[in-house]
């Protein structure tokens, strides 16, 4: 099986910020803070203890993994909040 294109968590400490889920997009190598997202296309799979080591240094145990199923995008961000991926918030990690 190849490797998810996104993979999710939520960060207890970001609760205060507004923008406690983290995504990070595995393609691009970058991650970003939000409320809220549509899933659309895509294959999921969560399972306790699946965190790699920077997850699990931000206190993540349980990851929901994304695959996408087409060329289009499979996590839709509402627009409404964030207008396009450029202004989802602060990128945490890059280059991970």
């Amino acid at each position: 099986m190849r490797s998810p294109d996104y993979r999710l968590r939520y960060k207890k400490t970001l609760k205060k910020t507004g923008k406690p889920i983290i995504v990070w997009d595995c393609n691009d190598n970058k991650e970003y803070t939000t409320d809220s997202f549509e899933l659309n296309n895509c294959n999921i799979r969560m399972y306790f203890g699946n965190a790699i080591s920077h997850e699990k240094s931000c206190g993540a145990t349980t990851i929901l993994e994304v695959w996408n199923n087409h060329s289009e995008e499979c996590i839709i961000y509402n627009e409404k909040f964030f207008g396009d991926k450029a202004n989802l918030g602060e990128c945490i990690c890059e280059n991970i």
